[in-house]
């Protein structure tokens, strides 16, 4: 989305997408807002999404990568700090 060569915080997991070869080619060095028609034409829901939501929204990566992380581990990894297996019975124990 964002030149990784501009800043750090653009490496960030909130600064990717996963998108077609031949359409990353075509944003090149691109602005952002350019990038946006490009991705409207992704065959990946998430790019079509990113491209409505920040047509008028502004891309704050620092805020996209905290969200990502915590549907990440909230949602897909379904972590929970107590989830433990006891050694002698054999029985896994969950907060939930």
């Amino acid at each position: 989305m964002l030149p990784d060569s501009e800043s750090v915080a653009n490496s960030k997991i909130g600064n990717i997408i996963p998108l077609e070869e031949y359409l990353n080619k075509q944003c090149g060095i691109k602005t952002f807002t350019e990038k946006l028609s490009i991705y409207d034409e992704s065959c990946f829901k998430s790019a079509r999404n990113i491209a409505k939501r920040y047509k008028t929204n502004n891309l704050n990566v620092d805020v996209r990568t905290e969200n990502m992380a915590q549907l990440i581990y909230n949602d897909i990894l379904k972590v929970s700090q107590f989830d433990f297996e006891d050694p002698e019975s054999k029985i896994v124990q969950s907060d939930k």
